[in-house]
């Protein structure tokens, strides 16, 4: 497979090294490409293994101050996305709320050509991310609903990116991720039936556990939302009573589950949307807000310098 993805880092590296430091707390003796890259105030430790049709890269990050980075994505790729230690944070370019991954837990995400960011708290970071080639992906969820659903609704729309829900590593999976690490750790055997084996196996009992998000009232929220941004009415008030719920409840429960607010999030939707109608439609301001939920242009312009979004 060809490189998924290259990182763009917002300042030059002080050193890049490719004998990994003793305080690395994973490795892999297998890894066909390793680096130790240094920064003023964080580290990156990255090991890569290139074994068709699955790219793996362990990302070590130990940052004393909150580290940001961009990475850009060379062709469509599709991902199991583990984290480790610590938390990540995922925005587009403009800064806009992608997602938010904590440790502990696993999700299956997508992305097309194109630039994002992520921020990480300080302190370790540990994520695993695995590339899969569409083909095997087709083949391999061909009887797992909710994994061939999603995987339809993306060739048949256009999407910057898309992620089914994240998910608690539960036993199942993790007994899974160890017997991958301990194969790639020790340096020993052939990979490839292992991890056919034990990816597809991954990718079985995701389907389940994505299901049950995919059910709970946050994810259902989060799916109103996504239907509904452009409503001129639409409030965390309004969402609340819709769903039953107290704001208060309604509120914690989708923030505990996203790191961010219910209007946040559904601004961060309108404000997404605006940029896109704005390049690819080349329309004024003033032909956008009322597109996207606003009632006035004052307010939309007002969002988009809260956000520190330049407007043609």
């Amino acid at each position: 497979m060809n490189e998924p993805y290259e990182f763009l880092y917002d300042y030059p590296p002080k050193s890049i090294q490719q004998a990994l430091p003793e305080s690395c707390l994973y490795s892999f003796a297998k890894a066909q490409k390793s680096l130790y890259t240094l920064f003023d105030s964080a580290s990156l430790i990255s090991q890569r293994l290139n074994f068709r049709p699955f790219y793996i890269e362990l990302l070590e990050v130990n940052n004393d101050l909150p580290f940001r980075m961009t990475y850009r994505v060379t062709e469509k790729q599709h991902f199991l996305f583990f984290v480790l230690h610590g938390s990540i944070d995922f925005t587009d370019t403009e800064g806009l709320f992608i997602s938010h991954a904590r440790q502990g837990y696993y999700a299956m995400t997508y992305n097309d050509i194109g630039l994002y960011r992520v921020k990480m708290p300080p302190g370790r970071n540990i994520v695993l991310c695995i590339s899969i080639l569409p083909e095997w992906l087709t083949f391999v969820t061909k009887d797992l609903p909710v994994l061939k659903e999603y995987l339809t609704t993306l060739e048949a729309g256009v999407y910057p990116n898309a992620m089914l829900p994240y998910c608690q590593m539960d036993l199942h999976i993790q007994r899974r991720l160890k017997t991958i690490y301990s194969e790639i750790s020790n340096g020993v055997g052939s990979l490839d039936g292992l991890l056919r084996l034990q990816i597809s196996g991954i990718l079985e009992r995701y389907n389940v556990l994505a299901e049950q998000q995919l059910n709970s009232i946050p994810y259902k929220v989060k799916n109103y939302l996504d239907r509904h941004f452009y409503d001129t009415d639409l409030n965390s008030q309004q969402v609340a009573d819709y769903f039953g719920r107290t704001e208060r409840t309604l509120r914690n429960h989708f923030k505990a589950t996203f790191n961010i607010t219910i209007r946040d999030y559904y601004t961060s939707c309108r404000l997404r949307q605006a940029l896109l109608l704005m390049k690819s439609k080349n329309l004024p301001v003033s032909d956008v807000f009322y597109q996207v939920g606003y009632n006035d242009e004052s307010t939309f312009r007002y969002e988009m310098k809260k956000y520190k979004i330049r407007m043609a």
